[in-house]
Order: C-alpha cells, then sequence, then structure tokens
C-alpha cells in the first residue's frame, strides 16, 4: 500500500495516435471505451481491474473502525482533508469510540486528532489486518479519474464501502449491497 505514483500527462491526440497502433484496446470502465471509440478507435472493450476475494464468511468487526488506503496525491489529500474537517466530527459526536486508520503515503497529510491514526505504508499482512479490523472503508475523493481501485479492493475484501460520486465514478454497479454513495458531510457520516 502507499506506492508513490509516477504521473504522466498526454494530450488526447497523442493517446489516440498511440493507442492507434495496439490491435486491442483495453479500458478499465465504459465510459472511457465509448470515449476511445467517439475518437475513431475501432476494437475497444471495458475491462474492470480483477481483485482477489476475501474468503467466507466475513464476521463483522466489533469495533467501529473505519479505513482509507491511499496513495499521496492530490485527489487523497483533498478528500481526506474534506473528511476530517467535515465528517469526522460528525461521526465522533455520535460514537466517541470510532477510530479511522489512514494506510499509505497519504497518511502524511493526516491531523492529529482524536481516534486517528497515521499508519504510513504498510506491508501486505498489515493491509490484510486493517482491512479484517474494519467495519467500512470510505473514499471521499472529490477530485481525480479513473476508477477508484481502493473501492473494488475493499469490496473483493468484504469491506462495506462509503464514497463519494466521484470516488465510485467507473463501479459498474455503485447501488451494489454495501456500497454507499454520499456527498455530503451528513449523509457520509450516517451511511458510516
Amino acid at each position: 500500500a502507499g506506492q508513490d505514483p509516477h504521473w504522466i500527462s498526454v494530450r488526447p491526440e497523442d493517446e489516440v495516435e498511440a493507442l492507434r497502433r495496439a490491435d486491442y484496446v483495453l479500458a478499465i470502465q465504459p465510459e472511457e471505451a465509448q470515449a476511445m471509440r467517439e475518437r475513431g478507435l475501432a476494437c475497444v472493450a471495458s475491462v474492470s481491474h480483477i481483485v482477489e476475494l476475501a474468503a467466507r464468511p466475513i464476521p463483522v468487526p466489533p469495533a467501529p473502525v473505519a479505513l482509507f488506503v491511499g496513495a499521496a496525491n492530490d485527489a487523497n489529500a483533498h478528500g481526506l482533508q474534506w473528511f476530517f474537517r467535515h465528517v469526522w466530527p460528525i461521526v465522533r459526536a455520535g460514537c466517541p469510540q470510532a477510530r479511522v486508520h489512514v494506510a499509505g503515503a497519504v497518511s502524511d497529510a493526516c491531523p492529529a486528532l482524536q481516534g486517528v491514526h497515521a499508519e504510513g505504508r504498510v506491508s501486505d499482512e498489515r493491509l490484510e489486518a486493517l482491512y479484517r479490523d474494519a467495519r467500512v472503508a470510505i473514499n471521499p475523493v472529490f477530485i481525480g479519474s479513473g476508477q477508484s481501485i481502493k473501492v473494488l479492493e475493499a469490496m473483493g475484501h468484504g469491506v462495506p464501502v462509503v464514497a463519494s460520486s466521484v470516488g465510485l465514478r467507473g463501479i459498474v454497479d455503485p447501488e451494489e449491497p454495501g456500497v454507499h454513495r454520499a456527498d455530503d458531510p451528513a449523509a457520509f457520516a450516517a451511511a458510516m
């Protein structure tokens, strides 16, 4: 968890030119596949990320623990700032024993607040333990693009998810049981 991202920026016309060299293009979202077809690419399919599913049954953890996993990028840092400024006070007022663990390099953006545990970069074993202990995974991002792998990973671990509309972008059916969309602080806190 918490790998450093390597970002590149490519103009849309350069992207299409590069993709024309491929026999087949795989997009991770139906919207991306449609956009590529509209740019003249013929052989395009949409295939979501594949995540390993947790063993069943998954017991509900006894403690009110939330989990956020993310890299140190602006989307994650901005989302966490919003969460801690607007949602966390509501959560703690209703459930003073609530905790949130933040794993990955984005932990550096965590404020020193009651119940907040900045894990930093963690081993795979520690990440598995964090998922086992979490009653809910959160994804309060409001900027960014692409599909949120953190949502798919949480779902694969059998952990319910509360996310913003942007945080659920690219998820084929965000109305699945255990997936809650919330874009305002009160709704986000209530869904947790």
